[in-house]
Order: structure tokens, then C-alpha cells, then sequence
């Protein structure tokens, strides 16, 4: 099995502990390092702002692609692209038995996916991964981008995921579609 991989199988792991745990404190003190030493060390070096922003872009680029190879091998064909019927998969697997057909937590999921997926193909690619990603990084309070996702902040943005079209929703894909931009270059609009 892959280093990538196994970093796949811990990004998942850790976000279905932040999931199931409701104490605030836990949450603020369960972190997903996504950068680690390399980005503390840029930062203690007086690295420039566009090495900063390379550097931070570029492991979130990584770590979206490590978790979709993931997501695609464990829910998908394996074959490197991960659709947005994968992706609900995946999410439904997270459910107890009881709630993997229940047509409002297949709506949840299916939220989620269109909620990532900012260009509206079939497909979540890496950069969108990467964007969500650091959506959960920019912490809800201070808006800190520090590499870091703590559970309260995934928690936070998890539950607006979920939502479908409604203002909570929109806000949301907004969030991840500035994100997107300014991680990217590029201007799409958010759906």
C-alpha cells in the first residue's frame, strides 16, 4: 500500500472521528496537519508571500488528489477520476445501516458532492478537493489559513454542506468557489 494511500485512509479516518464527536473542546483540539514541518519551516525562514501561497497551495492540491485516489479505490472503479456518484458513495458509507436509503441522507450526500464540484462536470477533481479543503482550513473565527483543520471548523462547514440551493447552501459553494479562484487563478462563477 502507498504512503499516498495511507494518508488517504487517515484524512478519512479523522474526519469520521470529527464527525461522530459533539464536545466543542475536543473538536477545537482534534487537528488535521495538512502542511506539517516543511510549511512551519517556510514560515520561521521568512519565506516570501508567493512562496507561502505556492507552498500552501500545492499540499492541498496534494492532499485533494492522495484523498480522492483514496475515495476512488475504496468507492469507486479505481480508475483515477472520482465522479460525483463515488463521492456520494462514499459519503453514504459514513451512515449506520438504517440511514444508507433514506432519501434525506441521499440528498445530503448528493448536496455535499454538488457543493464541492465548482465547474458542475460529472467529476471532483483535485483542485476542488483542495479548495474544500482549505475551506475547513480558514478557521470560522479568526479566518487563519495556517495548513491546519481543526474538527470544530470541518464540523462547522460539514453541516453547510449538506444543504442543497437555500442560502446556507449557496453561501457555502460561494465560499468554496472564491477559495477555488484564489487558490487557482481562475473565475468561475459559483453555481
Amino acid at each position: 500500500m502507498s504512503t499516498g494511500n495511507n494518508i488517504g485512509i487517515k484524512l478519512e479516518n479523522w474526519f469520521n472521528t470529527a464527525a461522530t464527536s459533539f464536545d466543542e473542546k475536543t473538536l477545537r483540539n482534534k487537528t488535521f496537519n495538512v502542511l506539517g514541518s516543511a510549511w512551519d519551516n517556510l514560515v520561521k525562514s521568512g519565506a516570501s508571500a508567493s512562496e507561502l501561497d505556492k507552498a500552501y497551495r500545492n499540499g492541498f492540491i496534494n492532499l485533494g488528489k492522495t484523498y480522492i485516489t483514496h475515495l476512488d479505490k475504496t468507492y469507486g472503479d479505481g480508475k483515477g477520476n472520482l465522479t460525483l456518484q463515488e463521492y456520494i458513495k462514499s459519503e453514504l458509507a459514513k451512515l449506520p445501516l438504517e440511514y444508507k436509503n433514506d432519501p434525506e441522507f441521499i440528498q445530503a450526500a448528493r448536496n455535499i458532492a454538488n457543493n464541492i464540484n465548482v465547474d458542475g462536470n460529472t467529476i471532483i477533481d483535485e483542485k476542488e478537493m483542495a479548495a474544500v479543503l482549505s475551506v475547513f482550513d480558514k478557521d470560522c473565527e479568526n479566518g487563519n489559513l495556517n495548513g491546519k483543520i481543526n474538527g470544530y471548523d470541518y464540523a462547522t462547514c460539514s453541516m453547510c454542506l449538506i444543504e442543497g440551493n437555500n442560502k446556507i447552501g449557496k453561501a457555502i459553494r460561494q465560499k468554496i468557489t472564491n477559495r477555488y479562484n484564489q487558490m487557482f487563478g481562475t473565475n468561475i462563477k459559483a453555481k
